[in-house]
């Protein structure tokens, strides 16, 4: 037998054992969820000194990298292409109308996420964090668990994103989503595109332009919530290159054909035969499995987490960032929320909050369109006084073409060269020209200044500083 000494020893080294595994396993913050949000979130707590874990089942860079905003702008850019073939032919270039070769843009594009997911893992491992793969589920506020490993923290993010939401209608198993059509191994020649936000008029634009026949059904008008008048020009450019919109059509049934089509019957009793249908009917957070119940969380009616000023949720230490909760769900506004939950946990003193209110966003259809701040609808609801100046014009690059199709300026600012309270831009890379105002507006820009701005001539941007007689005003009796 062991003498105690022994024993003691024995005792004492697994303990030792125990406290050394404790440690390892115990975090000043876990992030549960690797995209735009979580990534940031993590980086930046760790390099102010944080010990941070994050934890990340499917894919390093989220919707973003892998099936949102870097593929799909590849797509557009692919798609561009086509029109920009046929402005240079208009110049007299002889130029070859080779259908595109699918295969190789897929392969070119998958290389490129497989790139961005390696350096999405490589700047958490160099910023010091502990990365976690497998899927994480939350066992209390300080604590989660992966494939029966506990880890527990002093504080808890959960950025785990969203993924497309299926209405429940006969055969929507045979329909698509966003994600899917990332990996379609070949165009299909006639598609439906349910739903009219910015993911369907993005893939609606992008396979038009591919020669697929594409039609939009939507239950009301697309791109609720954006200036009116802006989406009706958008719409009508859109239909000009050959996008059908059946508005006030929902489809009840989908039925797979013996020859692969599928046909779908919509709530007024027609039907349609379509190669594919793809379901752009919004997102909802993933909170399968996650563990979300323990924490008893306020959930609003869209099904998203109840945030305070900081990001925390109503169960102290534990924050939600990213598409969970009630914030524009943009890449840029999750980074900023990553940003600011980092800093508020590890960094001394005071931290600006994001300006999550005054958000610039470009919809990358053909054209594009890009906005900031209030819709006309927007200023007639707040019985807001303004001025509106709009601009319809053709782009000088199609002056000496055929090609008929034009530019879109508006800007609703406060009256007697006030404020600027909303830019409006339908046209060729607006979200390039949106960028560099939307600073000005959150300086504060007013009319007056914008009037004694020099503009750069010939560009479409110097419309925005060109602009001297209002269109319409909005006067109410306050």
């Amino acid at each position: 037998m062991p003498s105690k000494s022994q024993t003691d020893l024995v005792w004492l080294h697994t303990y030792n054992e125990f406290l050394y595994f404790i440690a390892q396993s115990m975090f000043d913050l876990i992030v549960i969820g690797g995209g735009s949000a979580g990534v940031r979130t993590a980086r930046i707590a760790a390099s102010l000194g944080a010990k941070v874990a994050i934890a990340e089942e499917k894919h390093w860079g989220g919707t973003c990298v892998n099936v949102g905003c870097v593929p799909k702008k590849l797509y557009h850019y692919l798609s561009g292409f086509k029109y920009q073939l046929k402005t240079a032919e208009a110049y007299g270039w002889g130029v070859d109308f080779t259908y595109p070769n699918w295969s190789d843009f897929q392969d070119k594009k998958n290389h490129e996420i497989h790139r961005l997911n390696r350096i999405y893992t490589d700047m958490l491992k160099n910023a010091g964090c502990t990365l976690l793969e497998g899927h994480a589920k939350i066992v209390s506020d300080s604590a989660i668990e992966i494939g029966g490993q506990r880890y527990d923290c002093k504080h808890m993010v959960i950025a785990v994103g969203a993924k497309p939401s299926f209405p429940s209608i006969e055969g929507i198993e045979h329909t698509l989503s966003s994600d899917d059509l990332f990996y379609t191994e070949a165009l299909p020649e006639k598609l439906l595109v349910v739903g009219g936000g910015y993911i369907g008029c993005e893939f609606a634009s992008i396979y038009c332009a591919l020669d697929t026949q594409v039609t939009v059904a939507t239950r009301s008008d697309i791109l609720g919530g954006f200036d009116r008048e802006s989406v009706d020009f958008l719409k009508q450019e859109m239909a000009l290159k050959g996008i059908s919109f059946k508005t006030g059509f929902t489809p009840v049934s989908i039925v797979k054909q013996e020859d692969g089509g599928l046909r779908v019957t919509f709530d007024c009793g027609t039907c349609e035969i379509y190669d594919a249908v793809l379901m752009a009917t919004g997102r909802v957070p993933l909170f399968e499995n996650l563990g979300v119940e323990c924490l008893d969380l306020k959930i609003n009616d869209q099904g998203l987490i109840d945030v305070d000023e900081n990001f925390e949720t109503c169960c102290p230490g534990v924050f939600a960032i990213g598409d969970i909760i009630d914030y524009p769900d943009l890449t840029p506004a999750a980074l900023a929320q990553g940003m600011y939950v980092a800093k508020y946990l590890f960094a001394e003193g005071e931290h600006d909050q994001p300006d999550l209110k005054h958000i610039a966003t470009a919809i990358f259809t053909h054209p594009q369109m890009s906005c900031m701040g209030l819709s006309e609808e927007c200023v007639s609801e707040q019985e807001l006084d303004a001025d509106v100046y709009v601009s319809r014009f053709k782009h000088l690059k199609y002056s000496v073409t055929k090609i008929d199709t034009y530019t879109y300026i508006k800007l609703i600012c406060e009256p007697n060269n006030g404020k600027i309270l909303g830019i409006q831009i339908v046209g060729e890379e607006v979200g390039e020209i949106m960028q560099g105002f939307s600073a000005l507006m959150v300086a504060g820009v007013t009319k007056r200044q914008m009037d004694r701005t020099i503009g750069i001539h010939p560009t479409v941007a110097e419309e925005l500083v060109t602009l001297r007689e209002p269109t319409r005003c909005h006067r109410f009796n306050h």
